[in-house]
């Protein structure tokens, strides 16, 4: 699904949160920890779930072409 499905328009913080989320799941295959991908991006849950939109973990999944 894309961005734009949601009303987003992403930018540069949204792709290195993407970027991240592609590693983390690339590296396990495992669904994607958010207590470890804010940590790995170097911001907190609340400001990333603000750039995406609640439910923050689908629709990062969707937008970043994570299938788990």
């Amino acid at each position: 699904m894309t961005a734009r499905a949601f009303g987003l328009r992403l930018g540069a913080v949204h792709w290195r949160v993407i970027g991240c989320a592609r590693e983390l799941w690339s590296g396990t295959r495992r669904p994607i920890d958010l207590d470890a991908l804010a940590e790995r991006v170097g911001m907190p849950l609340a400001p990333m779930a603000a750039l995406f939109r609640e439910p923050l973990a689908e629709r990062l999944r969707a937008i970043a072409g994570i299938e788990e």
